[in-house]
């Protein structure tokens, strides 16, 4: 079963416009841009020696934000789910409850969806801005519920450096 939640919000994407629709909006290029700069300390805080697995809304920017996570990973698939575009709670906790294997499961979702998800898990609304990420330990998969251990917004994520990512992690497992 799933042990370690990671929710991830999409990097800056394009304005949303009459002429383009929502589902097909990418990522800019200064999204692209400071979403590679978010990477290593994001990467840095997903546990090593554990199976890591990629879920993604089939929005474009989120598909886009979820190849460049495979990218940084080595993981080959990513798997999208309409319920996490549409914010659908109840599927998606089902999900992840049927998840078998032990592991990591990052899941890269849009707002208002990723703070009512981390209200439904924990009791907190964070506040996901564009590039922001909450990482979480699964307590119960029926309800799914856990603890916050993370959360960090753009600027914080830009500025984790090896050393800082080196300290957390033991800070996380006490």
């Amino acid at each position: 079963m799933i042990d370690e939640l990671i929710l991830v919000r999409h990097g800056k994407a394009e304005d949303r416009g009459r002429t383009i629709n929502d589902n097909h909006r990418t990522l800019t290029d200064q999204g692209i841009k400071e979403f590679q700069q978010i990477l290593p300390g994001l990467v840095s805080l997903i546990g090593t020696g554990q199976e890591v697995r990629l879920w993604s809304s089939p929005l474009k920017r989120a598909v886009q934000t979820a190849a460049m996570i495979s990218d940084s990973l080595g993981i080959g698939t990513v798997h999208e789910f309409k319920f996490i575009g549409d914010g659908n709670w109840k599927a998606f906790s089902r999900q992840v409850a049927g998840q078998r294997l032990p592991g990591c499961l990052i899941v890269i979702g849009h707002q208002p969806y990723l703070s009512e998800w981390s209200a439904s898990l924990t009791g907190l609304y964070l506040p996901f801005k564009k590039g922001s990420a909450a990482g979480f330990r699964l307590k119960t998969h029926s309800p799914l519920q856990g603890d916050l251990l993370w959360f960090l917004q753009p600027k914080a994520f830009r500025r984790l450096d090896s050393k800082s990512a080196e300290i957390l992690p033991p800070l996380l497992q006490s």
